[in-house]
């Protein structure tokens, strides 16, 4: 018996599918998410980093100190953070998987810095900042901190995606105080979501400064 020719409805319809497919693969693989791991499993750079001996130093200093393959620019988005960024993709932090950093400058000068962690290696990040910095401070200083860090319009940890509720995960947020008056943040549980990574972000003491001092209005 012969087969059946296919009719034509149906190569369409294989044919459209066929493209929704490689759209939505197309997609995920040009997604951010995808492409800075891509970049991360494909980048040989690895940053030693301590976060007590972070000072303000310039962009110039930033590039003589750590010699990454930096790539610098205005930084039009985050502003409260600084008015130009320097940033790589990442092997690693020290011994630990790192993605990506990014150094925020204002008027020359070191403002924040952040390092972004793959998900699955958020406990030895916490296990690692414990180890070399302490506990973080009291949770309620967590909290006066970051609503002051939100009353100023800083973008604490959130990446541009703050959308002004009060409960954005204050009580997961850890903070430590450094000895040159800077301190650190971080998630202390991971977020739940295996599409997000791990920030540590570093304030400089210029900044926990203004923020104290704002958090002093607050109630």
């Amino acid at each position: 018996m012969n087969s059946q020719p296919v009719s034509l409805v149906r190569i369409l319809l294989l044919l459209l599918v066929s493209l929704v497919l490689g759209t939505i693969l197309y997609k995920i693989w040009d997604s951010d998410y995808v492409y800075t791991h891509r970049k991360h499993f494909l980048s040989n750079e690895t940053i030693y980093l301590d976060f007590n001996k972070l000072e303000t130093i310039s962009i110039e200093q930033t590039k003589t100190k750590f010699k990454l393959n930096w790539w610098c620019n205005v930084d039009n988005e985050l502003l409260e953070f600084g008015d130009t960024f320097c940033a790589d993709e990442l092997k690693g932090w020290d011994k630990i998987p790192a993605m990506t950093v990014v150094f925020w400058y204002k008027e020359g000068k070191l403002n924040a810095a952040k390092i972004d962690i793959p998900y699955w290696h958020h406990a030895k990040v916490i296990e690692k900042i414990k180890n070399e910095y302490g506990e973080p401070i009291k949770k309620t200083h967590q909290i006066s901190y970051l609503n002051a860090a939100k009353k100023l319009g800083l973008l604490v940890l959130t990446k541009g995606k703050y959308s002004g509720e009060d409960d954005i995960l204050l009580e997961n947020r850890g903070i430590w105080e450094l000895k040159t008056g800077a301190w650190i943040e971080t998630e202390i549980e991971p977020s739940g979501n295996i599409f997000s990574h791990n920030t540590i972000l570093w304030r400089s003491p210029e900044d926990v400064k203004k923020i104290k001092s704002a958090s002093q209005g607050l109630s």
